[in-house]
């Protein structure tokens, strides 16, 4: 059966060495590991926020070092490093849905070091094994070979969550018809993007009544329940709660 809907493609023979050992993580590899850190990320279960690692780096590259290595000795990966934090993120749809939403992990700042290190090591002893079919998740690709190999082996878009938005200031506009599936696509008006409601006019009404709302049912709640608060903490609520609605993806629609 499913000779009959993927497309034939020849087995990639790479030469593959019949053994691997990881390769002895020194101070300079957790350095570089820790270097790639956005300290601005959210903190994991370890609560060990990457800011720290960053700023103090020099006093964990030898305990780390060790630690990893004695990880790599005895063949095992710690279990607090396996654990993360799983938040749901809402994307489109009727929110009573389980599949209209996403879920985002919050890895340990320790698991991301760790796995950035054998990742490396990894891709250097075996990076050129990956078959000329192998799209995903690799650096430098082309994204538009990824859809074709989609097409290629009988994978298709959600017709249900895909639409057609043309953006234009022009009040008549070429509405051409767009299938998938021969299942023709809905066209909008409007759309949700990383956040950030585009509209087909190139204005952000929408967004701006959006974040608004947003903002204001926030606000309402940090005023009711910080009426007794030092006015330095109201303002700490305002700035994590309130304010980065309000900011968020600004460079795009505030211009």
């Amino acid at each position: 059966y499913f000779g009959s809907v993927y497309q034939g493609s020849s087995i990639y023979q790479g030469n593959l060495s019949e053994s691997f050992n990881f390769s002895l993580i020194t101070e300079e590899h957790v350095k570089q590991s820790i270097h790639k850190l956005k300290p601005r990320k959210a903190t994991g279960s370890d609560s060990v926020p990457g800011y720290i690692l960053k700023g103090c780096s020099d006093v964990f590259l030898r305990p780390l070092s060790h630690l990893f290595n004695l990880s790599l000795k005895i063949d095992a990966f710690p279990d607090r490093l396996k654990e993360s934090i799983i938040t749901l993120i809402f994307k489109t749809g009727n929110v009573g849905e389980v599949q209209n939403y996403r879920p985002v992990s919050i890895l340990n700042s320790l698991a991301k070091i760790f796995e950035t290190i054998l990742y490396n090591d990894i891709m250097e002893s075996f990076g050129n094994l990956f078959a000329p079919e192998q799209r995903g998740f690799l650096p430098g690709e082309n994204l538009n070979a990824v859809a074709n190999w989609f097409k290629d082996n009988g994978m298709f878009l959600n017709e249900e969550k895909s639409g057609v938005l043309s953006f234009t200031r022009k009040l008549s506009f070429i509405d051409g018809h767009y299938h998938v599936n021969k299942r023709a696509l809905v066209r909008k008006t409007t759309c949700r993007f990383l956040g950030v409601h585009l509209q087909a006019s190139l204005k952000f009404g929408e967004h701006y009544t959006n974040i608004t709302n947003k903002s204001c049912k926030i606000l309402g709640f940090v005023i009711k329940n910080s009426e007794h608060f030092h006015i330095d903490t109201t303002i700490r609520l305002y700035n994590a709660l309130v304010r980065p609605h309000l900011e968020y993806a600004s460079v795009i629609w505030a211009s």
